[in-house]
């Protein structure tokens, strides 16, 4: 075969990603890792087609159900290269009723697969991990907290359950539960090292 050929004589061939995406239009995405760490914290998360393959490049992908801060987000991961943003609309049922959704995807990347590897290892059967070299600073903590965290006042203890009385105080409150309990833990351990949050469990994980 012609690969074949090129290999006996020494003439570097490209792969199966490399010649799909050779001279192919530049999307201008950028990692922006804080911004990459603190949604991947939440729901966004990176595929690749073929996962056993490092030569299969993966890419980016993003939802939520504000327009405003999906452009916040995508103007912070794509660098302007004169052409429209390519934000999808979409349509999804959020407590009984009908509401607008909105994602983006970058192409694929092969700067993304060291990424994709730690965070959807193979030993974990590519489900997604909080790597253990995660670096959570002001700004990762931000993005997590616009993807995937609410605030709530508090509300008095009673004896009687159906009495509640609100507070002036507010907690502020970050979803994991995607994430198995030892890597739970370990981010409240990294949220108290870093800014000395402590962290008060709300359910129960997987």
């Amino acid at each position: 075969s012609v690969w074949k050929a090129l290999i006996r004589n020494g003439i570097d061939v490209r792969s199966r990603s490399d010649g799909r995406t050779i001279n192919r239009e530049d999307d201008g995405f950028v990692i922006n890792m804080p911004v990459l760490t603190g949604c991947l914290l939440g729901d966004a998360h990176i595929t690749a087609s073929n996962r056993d393959s490092d030569e299969s490049y993966p890419l980016f992908r993003k939802g939520n159900k504000f327009l405003d801060h999906i452009e916040f987000v995508y103007n912070l991961l794509f660098k302007d290269v004169g052409k429209p943003k390519k934000i999808l609309e979409s349509w999804r049922i959020t407590d009984g009723e009908l509401s607008p959704y909105y994602t983006f995807a970058s192409l694929t990347h092969k700067e993304l697969m060291p990424i994709y590897r730690s965070w959807y290892p193979p030993k974990n059967d590519y489900i997604k991990i909080v790597p253990k070299n995660i670096k959570i600073d002001k700004e990762v903590l931000l993005h997590w907290f616009l993807d995937d965290g609410y605030t709530c006042y508090r509300h008095r203890k009673f004896k009687n359950p159906n009495y509640r009385q609100r507070k002036k105080q507010i907690y502020l409150g970050l979803c994991t539960e995607g994430f198995v309990k030892e890597d739970q833990e370990f981010l409240c351990d990294k949220l108290y090292k870093n800014f000395r949050l402590s962290v008060m469990k709300r359910a129960e994980p997987k």
